[in-house]
């Protein structure tokens, strides 16, 4: 038996598990109470029958048509029945009960008797159980679509037949047609939609065959979807049970006729009509010599493409090139945002982009004069990227820059209302990896996007981005780059030059201080993604978690809200996106977790836990062992993590990664999903490439990089490694290394205090070990009775320490007597209710704050930043002073204050040449206190 501390990912899956199994509804004392009825349970992997009882209590599980043999029982802790002794079953000290591999003969109705000790009046309750059986492929198959897994189109008629089938279900569900976009429904009407069930054993495959008609309207392309209605699909949480075609027909007038509506064709008209059928057939015929019959399933394409009507001579006409690579671009793309991971242990459930893509907040940096910058607040992606202009898009990692790259280019291939790409003629999206090697883009887009077989070469290329009329070119993920940056950007500028009259737009996403030195970033349009907003994760728990329920995803956001530990984490959209699928997977929808290296467990928890469902239901013992091994021996993973964070280092070749930790391990975290890989372009033959391995997000980084300095920590006398570890720009190493080990955060807490004279990182560190919670509570009121500094000299892990212990200040409602900030003020984003200091950490309207310090050197407030900061204090429940010193103020304040000031429950006071003013909220001016 292993440890939690010895081999941490085992350790983390009990501790899922234990969230897991929740408690649906609690017994009372002595009766069963509510166990919810029916309860689904997958085919073929672990399941649990929820029934959450006192651990005094005796537990008996029966199937309801025999309760003379319980299958499982516990009194006094110790389990029996025949059920536990054959290994099929187990019970989990709550009382609920385990079923280790589920198969069919699990569906039935158990009885869950429940007695306290020595009680002659046991009370029982029956629990109805259905196994359900994930559909292989687990998505609609549509007739026509021979690979799921990349873009589909079709040419239709205006009125025929769609049909799409289902295969290998449990239990029978419905399917239907409909136009995917809503806005579309009245140009398409379906009718007789026909579902055929052909019976299997224990499964079944359904069939739908629909009758469509296409209504008169200019458009000449239609998204169309099969899918599963939400009543029956409510069960299948791990596949994607719709699937989605392109519709391409010619566009349809209202004078059209689709069948006879009386009268005869005028006699006049008819020779006309007969010599345009037959010069139409033979231009067909004569086009089927020269180009191989189109399949149908094709990547989006225009309708013009499609229409084989050229002759020899005309295929290499530059306006036939750019139709090709027009065409193969998208395909490519489609295939691109088409299979999206929402999260890595998802690894057989990929959605489209759209399905996942909310909007990130965007703040655009405003420069006025030569020093004034501040950052302002976009309303939308959609109107952040104008024509001829260049942009850097920052953003800290999982913060989803490549997700709204991505989506940038499924609005380019699926034009709507209000996209800026709508009028763009060529979109290239290139990452960071595949520029690597390449001096020119061309080269780039030669090698990475289009087809090996494509007819287009690099001078093609060329010509297309330099003779296009409107061109967008997006460059995601410039710092991943380790040379040849000046190469390729000097090859882009080249571009830009040639095509300085033409509508060229250039996007660049990178982390902060990602771009190389000497780049031309002043040049450039500056936009920030600042995290996933309240109201946008509340868009994506209604889209994507909750099977459509409503109440699920309130009570998700509700807890989340509730707990200032995981709010903090889940501003991060790749944080949040796992946080919402796994309180989606716990009956109670809540996540008890109170410190960050409980959080950082349950990501790690939740990659091994899907993992493990997998392994055991293959049967594969030697996986499991294997997989037991590598999770024993993380030893090296966590040494090359923290050195990697040490030396500001994100990635390895996969050679020297495999040769530090084994390839064997290597690929079983690859498999988890905590470590990714990807090909760096090689300089020498087409495709050629370097493999490079990296960790999924830096938290996960940081995770195993605490297991080692903990280790280090415990196993040394001197600080030499917490001196190194102090200047490693990683804001949780410390707190999680404290939370490994009692040792380790007694070690931690002391070097915080006396060698980086950090008061609030110190407490932050003695959270993390639950049994100081009251001794920390007292602390922190001891820290908080005196002013709390934060000053632009802070490095960036001191001034987020703050901001956190402040966070946890005001989560146990502890008043904070006073907050100064010293020359880090930024401007205030009202829509947030936050301040934005210069190292880009947001500060929350904290509730318990008594008064806000501001100090300012340089610069001034203008009447309109002076109103924002009235309003940031509104929303500080308890504020009773604002102080403003060394800063110049308007001498005369709009008298529209806001209520609290009026009224004159936040004092508002000035120090300038050391002499200290008070604000009048009736006249708005400023008179000397007295």
């Amino acid at each position: 038996m292993f440890s939690a501390e010895t081999m941490p990912c085992t350790g983390e899956v009990l501790f899922l598990m234990v969230l897991l199994m929740g408690t649906p509804n609690s017994f009372s004392s002595g009766s069963p109470g509510e166990c919810p009825s029916p309860q689904f349970l997958e085919f073929g992997v672990r399941g649990t029958v929820h029934c959450a009882v006192d651990g005094s209590l005796y537990v008996t599980w029966y199937n309801s048509l025999d309760t003379t043999y319980p299958i499982i029982q516990i009194r006094d802790s110790v389990k029996s029945g025949h059920g536990y002794e054959s290994g099929e079953y187990d019970i989990h000290p709550n009382g609920s009960l385990i079923i280790r591999q589920v198969t069919l003969h699990h569906e039935m109705t158990f009885n869950v008797t429940v007695s306290e000790r020595n009680s002659k009046q046991p009370s029982s309750v029956l629990v109805k159980t259905k196994v359900i059986v994930y559909p292989d492929p687990p998505y609609p198959i549509i007739e026509g679509c021979n690979d799921p897994d990349a873009f589909c189109g079709l040419e239709v008629n205006p009125e025929g037949n769609l049909t799409c089938a289902l295969t290998g279900v449990r239990p029978d569900v419905d399917l239907e047609w409909r136009a995917f976009n809503e806005g579309d429904h009245g140009m398409i009407t379906f009718s007789n939609q026909r579902v055929e069930v052909i019976k299997h054993p224990g499964e079944s495959d359904i069939n739908l065959t629909g009758e469509y008609r296409i209504h008169p309207t200019s458009a000449n392309r239609l998204t169309v979807e099969c899918f599963v209605p939400t009543s029956d699909a409510g069960h299948f949480r791990h596949a994607r049970l719709r699937s989605r075609v392109d519709l391409f027909f010619t566009t349809v007038s209202p004078t059209d006729s689709v069948g006879p509506t009386g009268g005869q064709p005028g006699s006049a008209l008819f020779p006309v009509i007969l010599v345009a059928i037959l010069f139409i057939l033979l231009a067909v015929v004569g086009s089927l010599v020269y180009r191989r019959k189109r399949r149908i399933r094709e990547g989006p394409y225009e309708p013009e493409e499609v229409t084989p009507m050229m002759a020899d001579g005309d295929l290499n006409t530059e306006q036939e090139m750019k139709r090709i690579f027009q065409r193969e671009l998208r395909r490519r793309y489609g295939d691109l945002y088409h299979s999206v991971k929402p999260i890595p242990f998802y690894r057989d459930r990929l959605s489209y982009v759209n399905d996942l893509f909310v909007e990130v907040s965007l703040d655009k940096l405003i420069v006025t004069g030569r020093t004034g910058r501040s950052w302002e607040k976009l309303h939308s992606y959609r109107n952040a990227f104008v024509k001829s202009s260049r942009y850097i898009l920052e953003g800290h990692a999982g913060y989803g820059k490549s997700t709204l790259a991505l989506q940038l280019v499924s609005d380019w291939i699926n034009p709507s209302d209000g996209s800026l790409l709508n009028d763009v003629e060529v979109v290239i999206l290139l990452q960071g990896l595949q520029l690597d090697g390449a001096d020119s883009v061309a080269k780039a887009i030669r090698r990475n996007i289009l087809p090996k077989d494509s007819t287009l070469d690099e001078t093609d290329i060329k010509k297309i981005l330099t003779g296009s009329g409107s061109v967008m070119i997006i460059l995601d993920g410039i710092e991943e780059l380790d040379g040849g940056v000046n190469h390729i950007m000097s090859d882009i500028m080249g571009l830009l030059d040639t095509r300085r009259d033409m509508d060229t737009r250039l996007l660049i996403t990178t982390r902060p201080s990602g771009l190389p030195l000497g780049f031309a970033a002043d040049k450039m349009e500056r936009i920030r993604l600042t995290g996933i907003e309240e109201a946008t994760q509340l868009e994506y728990l209604h889209r994507v978690v909750g099977d459509g329920d409503s109440a699920a995803a309130q009570q998700i956001m509700k807890n989340l809200r509730e707990n200032v530990f995981i709010s903090e984490f889940c501003r991060v959209p790749f944080i949040f996106a796992i946080y919402a699928h796994i309180s989606d997977e716990i009956v109670e929808k809540r996540l008890n977790i109170l410190s960050v290296t409980n959080f950082s467990r349950l990501l790690v928890a939740s990659l091994c836990y899907h993992l493990r469902n997998k392994l055991d239901w293959s049967y594969d013992a030697r996986e499991l062992d294997k997989a037991n091994s590598y999770e024993q021996k993380f030893e090296p993973l966590s040494q090359i993590a923290f050195e990697g964070l040490a030396g500001e280092r994100r990635e390895w070749t996969k050679e020297e990664f495999d040769s530090k930790v084994g390839r064997g391990l290597a690929d079983h975290y690859e498999r988890l999903g905590i470590l990714k890989s990807g090909v760096k372009s090689g300089t020498g033959q087409l495709l050629s490439g370097t493999r490079i391995v990296r960790f999924q997000h830096v938290q996960l980084q940081e995770w195993y990089a605490a297991h080692f300095l903990s280790k280090q920590v415990d196993s040394r006398e001197d600080d030499c490694i917490l001196k190194d570890a102090s200047v490693i720009d990683a804001q949780y190493l410390f707190r999680m290394a404290s939370g490994l080990s009692k040792n380790a955060s007694d070690r931690i807490v002391q070097f915080s205090r006396d060698v980086l004279h950090d008061e609030t990182l110190a407490i932050l560190c003695a959270f993390e070990e639950s049994d100081k919670l009251d001794f920390v509570k007292t602390q922190v009121q001891e820290t908080c009775s005196n002013a709390v500094e934060i000053q632009s000299s802070d490095a960036e892990l001191r001034q987020s320490s703050a901001i956190q212990f402040l966070g946890l200040a005001s989560a146990y409602q502890i008043p904070i007597s006073s907050l100064h900030l010293r020359d880090c003020f930024s401007s205030v984003d009202l829509t947030r209710r936050e301040i934005l200091l210069d190292v880009k950490l947001r500060l929350p309207a904290f509730a318990s704050l008594v008064e806000l310090h501001i100090s300012q050197s340089e610069g001034e407030f203008t009447r309109d930043e002076f109103g924002n900061i009235f309003e940031f204090c509104e929303n500080c429940q308890k504020l009773e002073s604002l102080r403003f010193e060394s800063t110049s103020l308007p001498p005369q304040v709009e008298t529209q204050c806001p209520g609290r000031i009026t009224e004159g429950n936040i004092r508002v006071s000035w120090c300038t040449d050391g002499t200290w003013y008070r604000l009048n909220t009736s006249t708005g001016g400023w008179h000397p206190e007295v």
